[in-house]
């Protein structure tokens, strides 16, 4: 992720659409992770140029209280969809081959309660 002209490692989920688009509404466009009462909120969020695909940007370790499989929800205010029982922790994949030796900064929970 690109924060101030810096690039972080951070964990991403996206959400791509095959059929159609995410709109662009009044209300903002979102995604977390729920399981149970714990509500995991993205960095930030944003749409791709063709509006197929939602991304969120999350710290690095914003899942390490997770037990079990959560939800992702994703849409606007209240109308959203969701996608249940997503085993996150089992699905984070590594960097890609070319980005292991860049120069990251880590963009962890600490550094969010810095900003």
């Amino acid at each position: 992720m690109d924060y101030n002209e810096v690039l972080y490692k951070v964990i991403t989920i996206e959400i791509e659409l095959e059929n159609t688009k995410f709109q662009i509404r009044e209300q903002p466009v979102f995604v977390k992770v729920s399981q149970g009462s714990t509500v995991i909120k993205p960095i930030m969020t944003s749409l791709s140029g063709n509006q197929k695909s939602l991304i969120g940007y999350f710290t690095t370790d914003a899942f390490d209280l997770l037990t079990a499989n959560a939800d992702i929800l994703f849409g606007y205010d209240s109308d959203y969809d969701i996608i249940p029982s997503v085993d996150i922790q089992g699905s984070k994949l590594p960097l890609f081959p070319l980005l292991n030796n860049a120069s990251f900064l880590i963009a962890d929970n600490l550094w969010l309660s810095s900003l």
